[in-house]
């Protein structure tokens, strides 16, 4: 027998547009499983959007930099600069890769 904590509950049970009320529960299929008090809103396509187009831009904010110092040591310096920025700019962008974890994590904290 599964406890009534473990129970899996199909996403039409929990995900939904109004709460249902604790006093008239409706059961899923097998009909003697209860739908929570409240179902969760499941976010709109603005909603998405709007956490979505800034998580973007932050994510294609290292190579765009990354191409402006390599065209403005390749316009204003020689071969060698431009040579000694490549390694540079990708160990840069690597370190910051390897510290992502930081926001991710934390993020999950908020």
């Amino acid at each position: 027998q599964i406890s009534n904590a473990t129970k899996i509950l199909p996403a039409a049970a929990v995900v939904g547009d109004s709460a249902i009320s604790s006093s008239s529960p409706t059961s899923c299929s097998s009909g003697d499983d209860k739908v929570p008090d409240n179902k969760i809103q499941a976010p709109s396509i603005q909603q998405i959007l709007k956490f979505a187009i800034p998580a973007v831009g932050v994510w294609l904010c290292s190579p765009l930099l990354s191409w402006i110092d390599t065209s403005a040591v390749g316009l204003l310096s020689g071969t060698t600069q431009q040579a000694a920025l490549n390694p540079a700019t990708a160990v840069t962008d690597y370190a910051a890769l390897l510290i992502a974890f930081l926001y991710t994590g934390t993020t999950n904290l908020v």
